[in-house]
């Protein structure tokens, strides 16, 4: 897995598939075999998705949320919007 260390600098933000993803990895409760045959995935969609590297749908967040008995709301916790003057 790629070093991600310096997403931790304020000057630069986390991108919210990265968020969304280290979420599902940390709620999810069941192993990555069970959650994606639950969703119907294959366990490497699911690992791609978890390390940040795919971009979900807003319907495919209500579906994990679902899947995982979370609100989709707890996918996003944690997320913080770049500072303006960051932005280049």
């Amino acid at each position: 897995m790629e070093d991600l260390g310096f997403l931790l600098d304020n000057t630069v933000a986390v991108p919210l598939r990265q968020v969304i993803g280290g979420n599902i990895a940390r709620l999810r409760g069941i192993t990555q075999e069970e959650l994606s045959a639950k969703l119907g995935i294959t366990q490497g969609l699911l690992s791609r998705i978890e390390c940040g590297y795919k971009n979900l749908t807003t319907d495919t967040i209500e579906r994990f949320a679902m899947a995982m008995g979370v609100a989709p709301a707890a996918l996003l916790e944690g997320w913080k919007a770049p500072d303006e003057e960051s932005q280049v």
